[in-house]
């Protein structure tokens, strides 16, 4: 005969109900639930990866025909949007032919490098805009470390220029 013991540390059915009203509540208040931001126009920035370097090809602002939220991946870079001081939004990419190998230790490190620094590849990452954005900072997150991340800015006088003359979204061929 089985006897059924009330065990301390598990929260029955009313207080787990409680609590996980209580962890949405918190969720909702602290932002964690809010999904990325839609909008009308996005920034496509071409970028190009040469010698483990990345730079700025292109930056043009294209008008979507309705608001959208830009699809989430994960990735070795990431493109990190601020309104002011406060960053608003960040968007992980990858570069064609720059994956990680799967290998462990120091040989696969001296690989890796041996094999980015011959590669160079170009990548077109969408980014949410709106006239507010304020800095955009193209990140190598591999690189982060105590001292910090290899990172850049784009130069935000040159996008604003494009921003004047924003193209719209051309429609795919049938």
């Amino acid at each position: 005969m089985l006897v059924k013991q009330k065990c301390p540390f598990r929260l029955e059915p009313p207080c787990r109900n409680m609590a996980q009203m209580l962890a949405l509540v918190l969720a909702v208040t602290s932002g964690a639930l809010i999904g990325p931001p839609e909008t009308s126009q996005v920034l496509d920035v071409t970028l190009e990866h040469v010698r483990g370097k990345a730079r700025v090809v292109d930056a043009v602002v294209v008008a979507l025909a309705r608001p959208a939220a830009q699809p989430r991946r994960t990735g070795r870079f990431a493109a990190r949007v601020f309104l002011g001081k406060r960053l608003w939004d960040e968007i992980q990419f990858d570069f064609p032919l720059l994956a990680e190998t799967h290998s462990a230790g120091a040989d696969a490190k001296t690989l890796d490098r041996a094999l980015f620094s011959g590669v160079t590849a170009r990548t077109t990452v969408r980014l949410p805009w709106i006239p507010g954005v304020s800095r955009i900072l193209i990140v190598d997150r591999r690189s982060c470390g105590p001292r910090g991340c290899a990172q850049f800015d784009l130069d935000m006088r040159r996008v604003r220029a494009n921003a004047a003359t924003s193209v719209p979204e051309a429609k795919p061929s049938r």
